[in-house]
């Protein structure tokens, strides 16, 4: 969304965006009673309400991640359990995020790595990443744009099974969107398409 914004203000000097954040469920009461005109969402298994519809845009997966001066960084080859008594940012306990990190250790037969700090806030975890002691788990296309940016690193070589999920457009059937909401999700795809054919994500510094 930020690399959206980014260019639609460039090409369109006077549109402006109104951007709130928040979890799937309250948001949904903001688009059906018409504070927004449509959400991007992080969803589990795209079931939504009847009222709604969904379009996924692509599927995305989790990356660990660094401060591109981490030892860490410049490693070749990482074993998640190397990484356990590191200084992890983490999601709160009983968030959506969480569960998703914790899956993803479970999977690897590991136990939840000690949060040595707990946040949802990537204005935190970012500042803290660039400092380089700290790691996390964050939405590669996040990493992607954020790299452009701040001095992070994906781990590559870490072995930490993340599944994919999908991230969509969610909004009211039957209800028309303005023009400028279009033009957005037409930029949006356009996005995606340049993030898949890309390459893969290693090393942002």
């Amino acid at each position: 969304m930020p690399a959206v914004i980014e260019r639609l203000t460039r090409q369109h000097p006077r549109i402006s965006f109104y951007v709130v954040e928040g979890a799937l469920v309250t948001l949904q009461r903001e688009l059906r009673e018409r504070n927004v005109e449509l959400l991007v969402a992080r969803t589990l298994p795209p079931v939504v309400d009847e009222d709604l519809e969904l379009e996924v845009l692509f599927n995305e997966r989790q990356v660990v991640v660094a401060g591109s001066a981490s030892k860490w960084a410049r490693r070749r080859r990482i074993r998640i359990a190397e990484l356990l008594n590191e200084p992890w940012i983490l999601p709160p306990p009983g968030s959506i995020p969480a569960s998703i990190v914790s899956d993803a250790f479970l999977a690897a037969g590991l136990t939840i790595p000690r949060a040595t700090v707990s946040t949802l806030s990537l204005q935190v975890s970012m500042s803290l990443l660039a400092a380089g002691r700290f790691l996390t788990v964050l939405p590669e296309s996040m990493v992607q744009h954020a790299a452009k940016y701040m001095p992070i690193a994906v781990l590559m070589p870490v072995d930490l099974p993340t599944p994919p999920r999908p991230v969509a457009i969610v909004t009211m059937k039957g209800r028309t969107i303005s023009p400028v909401a279009g033009l957005f999700v037409t930029s949006l795809r356009e996005e995606i398409k340049s993030l898949k054919t890309g390459g893969s994500i290693r090393s942002y510094a």
